[in-house]
């Protein structure tokens, strides 16, 4: 091995670890971007629901009303993968763990 390779593979070895690094920290950063839009529809699907079965037990005039709330609620819950920054969300804290 001559000396401009053995001094060309440190240099490449921390060019690589340079990226590497890089590239985890923008997709932490991109996954605490989006574990607040995750939480933001955990807590409105929370609010919704709860509320709702509140609503309906003081409120009993309008059972349509508050059945619907808690069925957009319950939906929500079902189809919460299906949104794009949840896959997102998922994808990037496995990639980190």
């Amino acid at each position: 091995m001559n000396n401009a390779t053995a001094k060309r593979q440190p240099d490449l070895y921390w060019q690589q670890l340079q990226q590497l690094k890089a590239a985890s920290v923008c997709i932490r950063l991109y996954r605490n971007q989006l574990a607040w839009r995750v939480r933001a529809v955990e807590i409105i699907k929370a609010v919704a629901s709860s509320g709702s079965i509140a609503g309906w037990v003081v409120f009993k005039d309008y059972p349509i009303l508050w059945s619907s709330i808690i069925v957009a609620a319950q939906l929500l819950d079902a189809l919460k993968n299906v949104f794009p920054f949840a896959r997102n969300y998922k994808s990037a804290s496995d990639l980190m763990t």
